[in-house]
C-alpha cells in the first residue's frame, strides 16, 4: 500500500474486477472516488486530500457486487497502515478582516479539507472561539479554507440596530 496527498493505492491478488464496485474509506472519511485498476491494484482517490488521522490507522476496501448486496472486504494486514499525521506547514497570519466576518482563513497541511468536509460538527477550526465556516469551494487536497465568524465588538455592539417596519 502507498499513499500520495490524494491517493492510496492497494496492491494485492484476486481483487474482484467484473461485476463489482469498490469501496475505500480512511479515519471515516470514504474516498471521492475508487478505481479496480486490475486484480492486483485499486487506487482511491479523495478531492480534498487522504484525510488526516491522529495515529497510523489500516484503511477498509471493499467490494460491493453490482447485482446484489453480496460484499467482500479485503484481508489487509494490521501492520499494513497509512500514517497521515496532521501537518501544518503554513496558515494565514496578520488577517486584517471586518468584525462582520467573511474573510477567508488559509491551513497549509495536506488532508485536512478532506476531515473538515466530512463532519464540519465535529471537525472544524475555531478562531477567537468561534467556529471558521469551512469552504469547500476554495479548499483543495492541500489546501483547507474557511471564512472568519463574525466577531463582537464594542464597536459593533453599539452600532448593531434592529430595523423595524
Amino acid at each position: 500500500m502507498a499513499n500520495t496527498n490524494d491517493k492510496i493505492i492497494f496492491t494485492g491478488t484476486n481483487f474482484f474486477t467484473a461485476s463489482y464496485t469498490a469501496h475505500v474509506s480512511y479515519a471515516g472519511v470514504p474516498a471521492t472516488s475508487v478505481a479496480i485498476d486490475s486484480a492486483t491494484q485499486v487506487t482511491a482517490t479523495w478531492t480534498k486530500g487522504v484525510p488526516v488521522a491522529s495515529a497510523a490507522a489500516v484503511p477498509t476496501l471493499y467490494f460491493n457486487e453490482t447485482s446484489s448486496d453480496l460484499i467482500h472486504y479485503a484481508s489487509i494486514p494490521t501492520t499494513a497502515t497509512v500514517a497521515n499525521a496532521l501537518s501544518v506547514t503554513q496558515s494565514t497570519a496578520a488577517v486584517s478582516c471586518s468584525f462582520a466576518g467573511g474573510c477567508l482563513y488559509e491551513v497549509t497541511a495536506g488532508g485536512v479539507a478532506s476531515l473538515l468536509a466530512s463532519d464540519s460538527r465535529v471537525n472544524n477550526v475555531t478562531v477567537c472561539g468561534s467556529v471558521c465556516q469551512y469552504s469547500d469551494a476554495d479548499s483543495s487536497a492541500t489546501v483547507a479554507k474557511c471564512k472568519l465568524p463574525a466577531i463582537s465588538t464594542v464597536y459593533s455592539n453599539a452600532n448593531f440596530k434592529i430595523a423595524e417596519s
